[in-house]
């Protein structure tokens, strides 16, 4: 998945989450609703309540992906205290920024406050005791958060490795302007440099940090690929990503995985690419899987080589792919 950060992309985006969010004191204040009636309407499952003073129609609600309910919530706090200037971080900064948050658990803003403020973080706001130096700092329609890179780095030290990994592959490829074959001198560049400056760092969580951005790679088409590097990795099962395989003289498919020295590819799976009419590109979710088929069959035919396929299930833990790799004939070295 590649994400557009560019200012442009960004802007509307928060329009188009701030336009859905309304405020206590503008529904109240212009006589549209009584206290009373607002409460009732919550009650009732007609508005759900964001923040304290902030709400959104709950049929909408229903309709988010967690990710963008993170940013409906981020983005009440911002409308709420727009005067404070409040610096979104962490999770809240990479629902801003658009990355995916997988296993995101909870739905808490996430504020950056300097160390002469620091204030008390409370149930439905984590506030961070830090300081930022200007660049690691964006403004971005009227909406002050921590920069992409800024934003990965904290994600990796304080987020689960999981949700980490793809953020960050997702925002390396955006930077980096990656894609699956691409040369990745640059960004082991800025690997390198990261990893620097993280030398001898006593911060929470900075060997988590290290071991996730040693593993980041943007040539990832999807957080599933991330998350199942990621398992892979712990598995210590030797792989490549993004394999190309020539079928004849013209045809090229892309693999997700080849398994090396197993004489096996691997394919994770979502379920977007047949359920979402946009993924399917106007085709019916049979015609997508038959194409599905007649692309394995094609590059069993052409390399002798057995297709694994896994979904968002196996990927919740190492345990959980080891056992269907397992299942399929590929070895896991014992621990």
């Amino acid at each position: 998945m590649t994400i557009d950060i560019s200012t442009g992309h960004i802007v509307e985006r928060i329009r188009q989450a701030s336009a859905a969010i309304r405020l206590r004191r503008e529904i109240v204040g212009l006589g549209e609703l009584s206290d009373s009636e607002l409460a009732t309407r919550v009650l009732s499952h007609r508005l759900m309540r964001l923040a304290r003073g902030a709400y959104i129609d709950h049929l909408e609600w229903l309709k988010l992906f967690p990710e963008q309910r993170l940013l409906a919530v981020t983005l009440a706090y911002a409308k709420l205290y727009k005067r404070r200037g409040w610096i979104f971080a962490r999770e809240s900064a990479a629902a801003l920024w658009g990355l995916p948050l997988f296993g995101l658990d909870g739905l808490r803003a996430h504020v950056s406050v300097p160390p002469e403020s620091p204030g008390r973080s409370t149930r439905p706001v984590a506030r961070h005791v830090e300081t930022l130096d200007p660049e690691e700092l964006v403004e971005i329609a009227g909406v002050r958060f921590t920069s992409l890179e800024r934003t990965v780095v904290d994600l990796a030290h304080s987020a689960a490795p999981e949700l980490a990994i793809g953020a960050l592959d997702a925002a390396v490829r955006a930077m980096f302007r990656m894609d699956r074959g691409a040369e990745i001198a640059e960004l082991e560049g800025w690997r390198e440099a990261t990893l620097a400056r993280l030398a001898g760092s006593w911060r929470p969580g900075v060997r988590s940090a290290r071991q996730v951005l040693r593993l980041a790679d943007g040539r990832a088409e999807s957080v599933l690929e991330s998350v199942s590097r990621l398992q892979l990795a712990r598995l210590r099962v030797r792989h490549e990503v993004q394999v190309p395989v020539f079928v004849g003289e013209e045809r090229i498919y892309w693999v997700d995985f080849e398994f090396l020295g197993q004489q096996a590819y691997g394919e994770v799976d979502g379920s977007v690419k047949y359920l979402d009419p946009a993924a399917r590109h106007g085709r019916s979710a049979d015609e997508v899987v038959l194409a599905e088929k007649r692309r394995e069959d094609d590059i069993r035919g052409a390399t002798g080589k057995r297709m694994v396929r896994w979904d968002a299930r196996h990927v919740r833990s190492a345990r959980d792919l080891g056992a269907r790799l397992g299942d399929f004939g590929i070895r896991i070295p014992p621990g």
